[in-house]
């Protein structure tokens, strides 16, 4: 029997999006979609990055924070996001508002994960297990050989093909 690779696994119609697009689009892009991130291609369509509602919410909160300011002086660590965000939205700062609506007017690229984490469609799904464990991310980008995006996995996929894989399949969405 044939090791299951990538492509048995992988969803296939991905929404990507352009590296500068606004990030309030990127809200509503995962509002409407069962999705809760996507691949961030340049303009050539070659992946550069990734961008998920964790990226958003780590982006919301640092600039709604206490010590909100730019970006670039570091976002909260994992794990931080939500304790900072919920403190920020209690606060009656009144320039927290434009801060909010400047964030979200900014590109995706400010904020996304810009480390691809990508497999071949022909990669084992050991191996794609493997990248995520190692590197704690969600989601492996599945690119063909000049870096385009052709599908997405994401931890819940592997969940579902294992479950399936042990006889423990529910229904699928």
């Amino acid at each position: 029997m044939k090791p299951l690779c990538a492509d048995d696994v992988m969803t296939r119609k991905v929404k990507s999006v352009r590296e500068n697009t606004k990030i309030k689009d990127i809200i509503r892009l995962i509002r409407g979609r069962k999705f809760s991130g996507f691949p961030v291609v340049n303009a050539h369509g070659r992946a550069v990055g990734l961008i998920s509602q964790n990226d958003v919410l780590r982006s919301l909160a640092h600039v709604l924070g206490p010590d909100a300011g730019e970006l670039a002086d570091g976002e909260p660590k994992r794990g931080e996001t939500m304790v900072r965000l919920r403190a920020a939205l209690k606060r009656t700062d009144a320039l927290a508002p434009a801060r909010m609506h400047q964030l979200l007017d900014r590109p995706v690229r400010e904020i996304m994960t810009t480390a691809v984490f990508g497999c071949l469609p022909d990669t084992p799904l050991k191996s794609v297990c493997g990248t995520m464990v190692a590197n704690r991310i969600h989601r492996v980008i599945v690119l063909d050989r000049n870096e385009k995006v052709v599908g997405l996995i994401s931890a819940l996929d592997l969940v579902r093909c294992f479950a399936d894989q042990l006889g423990a399949g529910g229904p699928r969405a």
